[in-house]
């Protein structure tokens, strides 16, 4: 998904396309940090050590990892081809991502439904990259 993305995005709107891909490319590297800081902070407390001088790390990489990802799949959302059913389609549930994610701090119960994105518009962009015409 994330390596064809950026292919279809950058005809429409290149800036728009790049932002994602580097958004998305950053999100990747603060989710690896994170887990490595929750191994840390794991081993620390495993032997008594202070491993509490990681967590506000571990806050910090794991907030700006959704913020890269929310603002990797929004700027794809935004540059993405809307001329069929199947584009508008997969818009709307990318555009989803986003916007259910940020709602989901204040209302809780949104929280399930940021799922759709994944369980549909994954299937969905197979399809349609698997659709497309090939060089």
């Amino acid at each position: 998904m994330y390596t064809g993305l950026p292919s279809v995005t950058a005809p429409q709107n290149r800036p728009l396309g790049l932002l994602g891909l580097n958004a998305d490319l950053l999100a990747a590297i603060l989710d690896g940090l994170k887990r490595i800081l929750h191994q840390v902070c794991a081993a620390c407390a495993k032997r008594s050590a202070a491993h509490r001088t990681f967590l506000p790390s571990v806050y910090i990489l794991a907030n700006l990892k959704w913020i890269t990802g929310y603002s990797s799949v929004l700027a794809f959302a935004l540059a993405f081809p809307r001329k069929s059913h199947l584009e508008w389609i997969i818009f709307v549930l990318l555009l989803s991502f986003p916007l259910i994610g940020l709602a989901g701090s204040p209302f809780p119960r949104l929280e399930p439904l940021r799922q759709l994105p994944f369980l549909i518009g994954i299937p969905l962009l197979a399809l349609y990259f698997w659709k497309r015409p090939r060089p």
